[in-house]
């Protein structure tokens, strides 16, 4: 055991400074997409499909830029912070924020959904699961463009370089298939196969 704790350590130290001039955070294998999002992709498997545009990055514009701004802003603005539980008598529930109200996850489907709507390819907008400062689940949606990865996150209204958050990257969505997860913690895979990005 201490030898892959060691091992873990290692790697972290080849990858960590790798990462902090990187565009994107390093994906290290598969991980198992969270059980909301499953449940999700069952209740509307529209909002989980890849589209015909194939894997790509959008091409950086300061439009392109300002768009994730409003969206980020208008469905801050628009929908109320409230738990699953109080929401949906649930503790995990994903869904677009029909009814206004919704947690991270909801914020999250929703700038997704209209971000597909203005014409961004699947492939470009990624939910991600990140620990937050506390050290709790949080959802953002990675933006991925030629330029950077951007974070729109209900808790700041910046839409920032994923480097400039506080926030540390566990897993997203794969860019090749919105159902299939990638992990974003070398220590979970460690020993596995990486897998396509």
């Amino acid at each position: 055991m201490r030898r892959h704790a060691r091992f873990v350590i290692l790697l972290s130290a080849l990858v960590l400074p790798w990462q902090a001039r990187a565009q994107e955070p390093a994906v290290f294998g598969k991980a198992d997409p969270p059980h909301g999002f499953v449940r999700f992709c069952d209740e509307i498997p529209t909002e989980c499909v890849p589209d015909n545009k194939g894997v790509q990055k959008l091409q950086w514009t300061k439009a392109r830029y300002q768009q994730l701004v409003d969206v980020n802003n208008k469905v801050n603005r628009s929908v109320d912070p409230v738990t699953d539980l109080d929401n949906y008598g649930v503790n995990e529930y994903w869904t677009l924020p029909a009814n206004g109200r919704g947690d991270c996850e909801d914020y999250v489907l929703q700038k997704r959904h209209d971000l597909i709507k203005k014409g961004w390819p699947v492939s470009s907008l990624l939910i991600t699961v990140v620990r937050d400062e506390k050290g709790d689940g949080h959802a953002v949606l990675l933006a991925s463009t030629t330029k950077a990865d951007y974070v729109l996150d209900v808790k700041d209204p910046d839409v920032k370089v994923w480097l400039k958050t506080p926030y540390q990257y566990v897993m997203r969505q794969s860019t090749g298939d919105p159902t299939v997860w990638v992990s974003l913690v070398p220590s979970v895979v460690v020993g596995s196969a990486p897998a396509s990005r």
